[in-house]
C-alpha cells in the first residue's frame, strides 16, 4: 500500500494585507468623530495607530 501526502504552503505567495488600526476604522466609519477628536486631542491616536499592537477581548500584546 502506498500513501502520498503533499503540503501546500500558500503563505509565501500571499501578499501582506494592509493593517487597519482602531483609529483608521473610527475615522473611516464617520460615526465616531467625537471619539476621534478626543483621541487626537490627548495623543492616544498615535498609540492606537501602532500596527504592532494586538488587541484581544481581554488582552493587549505589544510586539
Amino acid at each position: 500500500m502506498f500513501f502520498l501526502q503533499a503540503c501546500n504552503d500558500d503563505k509565501a505567495t500571499e501578499p501582506e494585507k494592509e493593517k487597519i488600526t482602531i483609529v483608521d476604522a473610527a475615522i473611516s466609519n464617520g460615526s465616531f468623530s467625537t471619539l476621534v477628536a478626543g483621541l487626537q486631542a490627548t495623543g492616544i491616536d498615535a498609540i492606537l495607530s501602532n500596527t504592532k499592537i494586538s488587541v484581544g477581548i481581554d488582552t493587549v500584546i505589544l510586539d
